[in-house]
């Protein structure tokens, strides 16, 4: 989900009772005031996780929250009808391209959750 605020957020945020929001591809932005001058903002995507916080489920989420389930699968099929002519070769650049994307993503979960709990274990 994308979200706005004013204030930078935390990347890992604990809410209580065991949820927890994952905030990613933040971006600094300008924000016109209605009634001000343009101020600096923030954009990203916000994920919830309930239950145990691991990398893994923050990347879960994550992927569901940009994918959903089953298009990892679609595009699989895709990919493969394509290898065997039955579909063109733009279905194998759709599904490598998902591949880059998903690697980016994981990387930079690993790195923030890492990060997260060194913080939280100091």
């Amino acid at each position: 989900m994308k979200v706005n605020s004013n204030d930078c957020p935390e990347i890992i945020q604990q809410i209580g009772d065991g949820t927890y929001l994952y905030h990613f591809d933040i971006e600094e932005v300008s924000v016109d005031g209605m009634n001000s001058e343009p101020h600096k903002g923030y954009e990203y995507n916000e994920v919830k996780i309930i239950g145990l916080l691991t990398a893994n489920s923050i990347t879960e989420s994550v992927m569901n929250s940009l994918w959903g389930k089953d298009i990892e699968q679609k595009l699989i099929n895709d990919f493969y009808a394509s290898q065997m002519g039955i579909l063109d070769t733009s279905y194998e650049d759709k599904y490598k391209s998902f591949l880059t994307d998903r690697k980016r993503i994981k990387e930079q979960i690993n790195l923030d959750f890492d990060k997260y709990n060194k913080e939280v274990l100091s």
